[in-house]
């Protein structure tokens, strides 16, 4: 019988070394394939942050709060992959400082961040208001607005391509409300929708719908009888039925009409049923009209 061969310790212990140093490597292997994907992906939101840093409205400390917090994690990734690090040499401050690669990434960060930081833009702004009827999106040409924030008040014409262009709107206005009032004939100004918002960057433009005013004539006027007495209580008829008002007791009237200035309209003035006065009129809102009884 042939005595079985025990393996000596010597062998037994270099294959254990063997086997805790292969998997220590591929252990590394593994953590530095991490750690650079980990650098590469904050890399890019770094990059994405200073690109488009202006676009995201941010302000500088939030900027750079950032630049800064994805700056330490893409350094601190890279240094776990690297090992590198920071020395100085020397006991005054003539000595030399040598940076490591991490550290080095770190720096570069910071300096491109800073020199493409986000610009804050304090200049004047522009305003153009674009003016257009309700009823048929049509350009207004004629007339003026008024725009108003506060202490402060601008007004300036309509073009002739339907844009009031309003210059020279400093910090102090720009981002808050501005209350827009029309001054344009044949036009009433909107209320609500005349409120905008300029915005705190940039230039604005925004669009305002007017409603064109309705036909109305607001007619004065007063009955007298033959003895020049005011009349009172009497019932004044226009247009056959078309609207209808008491005088007071002064013999006045007064009455709203969805009708043009100077038409033209019958008026009819009834007491107790009986017509006192019956006569074509023009129509307007200039002058008060009187109505004598004979």
């Amino acid at each position: 019988m042939t005595p079985s061969k025990t393996p000596s310790p010597d062998c037994t212990h270099f294959k254990y070394l063997y086997n805790m140093s292969t998997k220590l490597i591929a252990n590394k292997q593994n953590w530095i394939f991490v750690t650079i994907t980990a650098f590469v992906v904050f890399l890019l939101f770094i990059l994405l942050l200073i690109v488009y840093g202006k676009n995201l409205n941010l302000s500088l400390p939030v900027y750079f709060f950032l630049l800064l917090v994805l700056a330490l994690a893409a350094t601190a990734l890279l240094a776990g992959a690297l090992r590198s690090k920071a020395e100085y040499d020397g006991k005054a401050y003539g000595g030399n400082l040598k940076l490591g690669g991490p550290v080095v990434v770190f720096v570069i960060i910071i300096l491109l961040g800073y020199k493409f930081r986000p610009v804050e833009d304090n200049g004047p702004r522009v305003l153009t208001i674009n003016v257009y009827s309700a009823t048929n999106k049509i350009p207004v040409t004629q007339g003026k607005l008024l725009i108003k924030a506060g202490a402060f008040s601008q007004r300036e014409d309509i073009n002739s391509k339907g844009e009031a262009v309003f210059g020279g709107i400093g910090p102090s206005v720009s981002g808050k409300v501005l209350n827009i009032i029309a001054e344009v004939e044949g036009y009433t100004n909107p209320s609500v929708d005349s409120i905008f918002e300029v915005s705190p960057k940039g230039n604005t433009s925004i669009s305002l719908l007017l409603e064109p005013l309705k036909d109305m004539i607001l007619l004065r006027g007063n009955v007298v009888d033959k003895y020049n007495a005011p009349l009172i209580n009497a019932t004044v008829d226009i247009g056959h039925g078309l609207a209808t008002v008491n005088t007071d007791s002064v013999g006045n009237f007064v009455i709203e009409l969805s009708l043009k200035e100077g038409s033209e309209q019958d008026i009819t003035v009834l007491q107790h049923g009986k017509v006192l006065y019956n006569s074509r009129r023009t129509l307007n809102s200039n002058s008060a009209i009187s109505l004598p009884i004979q």
